[in-house]
């Protein structure tokens, strides 16, 4: 939308005032044009009385029926029924075609008649020449005198003998319609002034309002609507002359980046409004200790960022930021409850980390992404290795997106056994991939890497699909174990992916284990139970893997549909060395017996290991030493006999 300038605005005040005052002054000269008209109408009337009886009574050679002659002018004439038109006549005097005065009675012509001015001589002769009649306005010899005078032709059988001059006095009437006139003028200058004020009051009125709207255009256009801080455009807009100045004098710039921690899960538990209120209290904590130099911003969601100029050094940042820190992890009270909330914190600097608004932005963003992965309510400063893993990053999702669904993934699987009878229970199968510029690559890498793009909904179902094919072929008691990811839970398609999978296979559900993590249960709880409840419907049993690295809440094993608790191999690393560490395993056995659960332990790589979770109660294992994932599960019998002994004498 195209903002006018107020001084283009403006503009039009003085062309409406001068319309106003044009209207007003075609008013008064109207006015004047009606009493002109009036007057002139009048004194035609006159006129046409005098010469129509006149005319019917000239004899020939001007012979008029005038009893009374003073001198030159004739003073009187009696014109029947017409008294009230005498009075108006100043003079009446008949000319012949020369300009003489015609005597009455046929007596010879009297000497020239003298014009009073240039002007009157040229209107007889007009009238003379035309044979019409002519009129000539007289100049005032008092103030408020108004006199017209005639000439009228007189004619004898079709021929012209003569004029009759006739001097109108209408100064009278001229005061009397003036004075008739003054109140309807009077009345036409204040339907004026009063035109002109409301036009002047509706025109500023209209000018205020769009002034109005525009300037809130203006801000809705450099500012967030929930904050009222600046906006992504605007904080750009200031980065970009903040660095220009910083060219120019050589000073320091910081681009400080701020995220809320886990507002999504505050959002999904408490609801949006509540999430706006924490994000308004949020940036008026960040604007209350930032300074008034500082600009800070809202650039989308939960993301803030404060552009700082001229600082004194790095250790002046941390602090800044360390308030930033203290700020926001002050106690929310929100409809009587307290919401306590932490920021990360990502600092780029300017000229060292980038001397462009794009690679500011984005250095800081690096940076705060580090210092959420670092374990949130933090603070990181960009270093150069940042950006090596973001490119390192890209290429891992570009030659992801390249090699999804081709022979470059394929399915390994991992023995599970029986630590009590030794017997083969299951395995688990897990997605590898290789990579000609990347080589192997680990899942601890391409995992996340398919959460962050978008691309682990399709992974995990192609790993199902197959999987699932490929242990239809097994015995019927061995189980297929497949990890879903929280990210495809989030989805809400799982169990139609499963079910899918599934009726394509021809695999019975009771052989198919689906392992899911804690971040499944912590994040849209209701839909994860539903989906949960429904994959048991269907025959599968679920597995709650990494148990004891997360939250371990033993509400989760009361409230969902778990079969199995898988004991994380970080714990079973230290499982001999470290006493505190075998009374935690020792204590999830305890609790998956008495809640009648299956406990299965991964990472076993020792026979000192697996004796000892055999003597602890623990049902399954899986690990190097038992087995590694494998290309394939078309194992030879000897093999899977060797693994069985080696189990066995573990055991002992």
């Amino acid at each position: 939308m195209k903002i006018r300038n107020k001084r283009a605005d403006l503009m039009v005040l003085p062309a409406l005032c001068g319309l106003a005052i044009s209207l007003y002054a075609a008013g008064y000269i109207g006015g004047k044009f009606i009493e002109f008209r009036s007057l002139r109408i009048q004194a035609e009337a006159i006129v046409d009385t005098v010469h129509d009886y006149l005319q019917g009574h000239i004899g020939p050679g001007l012979k008029i029926p005038v009893p009374e002659v003073q001198g030159t002018v004739l003073r009187t004439i009696e014109i029947p029924g017409s008294e009230s038109l005498r009075a108006d006549l100043r003079s009446v005097l008949v000319l012949d075609d020369r300009g003489r005065i015609a005597a009455p009675g046929g007596s010879p012509a009297r000497d020239a008649f003298e014009f009073s001015s240039a002007m009157d001589r040229a209107t007889f002769e007009r009238a003379i020449r035309t044979g019409t009649t002519q009129y000539n306005r007289v100049a005032p010899e008092r103030p408020g005198e108004f006199r017209t005078v005639f000439y009228a032709p007189l004619f004898s059988i079709g021929n012209l003998i003569g004029v009759i001059r006739l001097d109108v006095d209408q100064t009278a009437d001229a005061l009397m319609l003036s004075s008739a006139m003054q109140s309807r003028r009077l009345m036409t200058r204040l339907l004026g002034i009063v035109g002109v004020v409301i036009t002047l009051l509706m025109f500023w009125r209209y000018i205020k309002e769009r002034w109005t709207a525009e300037e809130e255009i203006r801000f809705l256009a450099m500012h967030d609507v929930l904050t009222k801080l600046a906006n992504r455009a605007q904080f750009k807009l200031r980065l970009e002359r903040a660095l220009e100045r910083a060219f120019r004098t050589g000073t320091k710039i910081a681009v400080i980046g701020i995220d809320v921690d886990n507002f999504k899960d505050i959002n999904d538990t408490l609801g949006h409004p509540v999430g706006d209120r924490i994000l308004k209290a949020t940036a008026e904590r960040i604007l209350s200790v930032s300074g008034p130099k500082a600009t800070v911003a809202r650039l989308s969601g939960d993301e803030f960022a404060v552009l700082i100029e001229d600082y004194e050094n790095e250790t002046a940042l941390r602090k800044a930021a360390a308030r930033f820190l203290r700020s926001a992890s002050i106690a929310h009270e929100i409809d009587g409850n307290e919401v306590v909330t932490s920021i990360s914190v990502g600092i780029a600097l300017a000229p060292a980390d980038g001397s462009t608004v794009e690679g500011l932005m984005k250095n800081a963003d690096l940076a705060l992404y580090r210092a959420k992965a670092d374990g949130r309510n933090t603070i990181r400063f960009f270093t150069s290795d940042l950006d090596l893993e973001l490119r390192r990053k890209r290429l891992v999702e570009d030659e992801l997106r390249r090699d999804l669904g081709s022979d470059r993934f394929n399915v390994h699987y991992q023995p599970q056994y029986d630590l009590r009878s030794g017997a083969l229970v299951g395995y688990e199968a897990l997605a590898r991939w290789t990579n000609p510029k990347l080589g192997v690559v680990s899942p601890t890498v391409f995992i996340p890497a398919a959460e962050s793009c978008g691309l682990i909904t399709p992974l995990c179902e192609w790993l199902l699909l197959n999987a699932c094919k490929t242990a239809k072929e097994w015995p019927a008691t061995t189980k297929l174990a497949v990890n879903i990811s929280a990210a495809q839970f989030r989805a809400g398609d799982v169990a139609d992916i499963i079910e899918r999978g599934l009726r394509w296979s021809r695999l019975a559900p009771d052989r198919l284990e689906i392992e899911i993590t804690e971040t499944v249960l912590l994040q849209n709880t209701e839909i994860a139970l539903a989906t949960l409840n429904r994959l048991r419907a269907l025959g599968v049993s679920i597995a709650l893997d990494d148990f004891g690295t997360g939250y371990s809440s033993l509400s989760y094993l009361s409230r969902f549909p778990i079969d199995k608790i898988k004991i994380d191999r970080s714990f079973i690393q230290q499982l001999a060395e470290e006493r505190k560490t075998a009374a935690i395993v020792k204590a999830i056995i305890d609790l998956g017996e008495a809640l009648q659960l299956e406990i299965i332990a991964e990472g076993v790589e020792t026979p000192d290991q697996a004796a000892l979770l055999r003597t602890m109660g623990c049902h399954q294992a899986q690990g190097y030493l038992f087995g590694v994932p494998k290309p394939t599960t078309d194992i030879p019998v000897p093999e899977i006999i060797r693994q069985q002994d080696a189990l066995r004498k573990a055991a002992i």
